[in-house]
This record gives C-alpha cells, structure tokens and sequence, in this order.
C-alpha cells in the first residue's frame, strides 16, 4: 500500500524546500533547480502552488504574480510556457489540474505542505521539524512587485504558525513535570522517542547533526539498532 506521496511506480517524489534557501531535489536528493538563472521563476512558481496546497492557483490569480506589466495574452503565453518547461525537466504528470493548476503530491513533495498539513491537524512536534528557516529566505524576483509582496506575506504567517507551535511544545513540556527536558528534546529536534532512550555521545555526529542508533520493542523485548528509516536521522 502506497502513501499520498509514493507514486505507484515506486519512485521518490522530488523535494521541494521553502524554508530556507529555496530548492528542488530529485528522487535521488540532488539538486535540480537552484536559484540561479532561470531557475528562479520555475522554483518561484512552483513555491507558490506548494503553498496553496490541494486549492492550487487559477491561471488567472498566477499571471499578475509573475507578469504584472505586460498584456494578458503575453503573460497567458509566458505561463504556459512555464509549466511546459517544469513538465519537461521533472514529468508529464507534475501538475494535477491544469486549471487551478496544482502540483501532484506523488511526483512532488515539499516542507510546506508537510507544514501546512501538519499545523491543520493540530501536530505542533511536526510542524516544528518542517520548519527550517523563514519562507523563501533570501529569496527574490525582481521585476514581480506582486510575488515580492505574497512571499512576505506568507513568510509572516508562517513564522506566525511556527511561534505558535512553539508555544504548544513548551506548555506540553511544561506539564510533562521531571521529564520537561525530554519532551523538549523529542518536540524540537524531531528525534523519535527510540533515538532518544537509547543515545549515547559516540553515536552522535556533530558534523553532520545526524545520530545512527535507535531502540525499538520487537514482541516483547527491546532491540538496539539503526535509525527506523535505516539512515543516520537528523
């Protein structure tokens, strides 16, 4: 049985990140689109519809976003070509609809939408570990007044979210008595309960802020081994 985000083939999505530096990854994790060049507009665009979510962007809401100054029929034309070039360098079946046009959650994933869903669902430990930075840091078009304006906007309400969830950690934290220490740990690092009961300091990389050992109860017993997903966690 496959998730939401496992396409039937079997292959990884690619990786959208937004907060932070803004970036797309492959299946394989390397990079795809970066922020130079021309990449830009395709990672902006593609940032816009990760944050809309299953609403997606009409056409009509995403031209004066991007081309606010030329004539419609100008900027219909940019966009569709646009999506064409996104279709091209990362799938036929990237987009779900074509109008709104929103992303198909099997071919591409994102940390916003792992923070959006997250923060729906009242998840404050995930929204936390989604959270890696303000939205689209550093990140700009210059000739897109519009899209300058969403991003800060969005960026605030995210931060807005993040503090919120936050807050949710610590009164958690707080009533968690002599064990305050631990649930804090657990709600903002993101570590399983496993990896924490069972960690020791040769089992912590501090170059790479990733640790390789976890516990876990098979039938009864604990037994000591690698990380649930079989790679060093962050």
């Amino acid at each position: 049985m496959t998730d939401s985000t496992t396409p039937l083939d079997g292959l990884r999505p690619h990786r959208l990140t937004t907060f932070g530096a803004l970036s797309l990854a492959g299946p394989d994790g390397d990079v795809v689109l970066g922020e130079h060049g021309h990449h830009r507009r395709r990672l902006a665009l593609l940032a816009v519809l990760a944050a809309s979510g299953d609403r997606g962007r009409s056409r009509d809401q995403l031209l004066p976003l991007f081309w606010p100054e030329v004539t419609q029929s100008r900027a219909r034309h940019s966009l569709d070509q646009l999506l064409y070039a996104l279709r091209s360098s990362i799938g036929d079946s990237l987009f779900a609809g074509a109008n709104p046009v929103r992303l198909d959650p099997g071919v591409m994933s994102s940390d916003v939408g792992d923070f959006n869903a997250a923060v729906e669902r009242g998840d404050a430990r995930a929204a936390v570990e989604a959270y890696r930075g303000p939205f689209l840091d550093g990140f700009f078009l210059s000739d897109a007044p519009e899209f300058e304006r969403w991003v800060e906007s969005e960026r605030s309400r995210f931060a807005t979210s993040y503090a919120s969830a936050l807050e949710r950690l610590a009164r958690n934290a707080d009533a968690a008595g002599e064990h305050r220490p631990l649930v804090y740990v657990l709600g903002t690092c993101g570590l399983r309960f496993g990896e924490v009961a069972e960690l020791r300091w040769r089992d912590l990389n501090l170059e790479t802020n990733r640790i390789s050992r976890s516990v876990t109860l098979v039938d009864g017993e604990f037994v000591v081994g690698s990380p649930k997903n079989g790679k060093g966690r962050t």
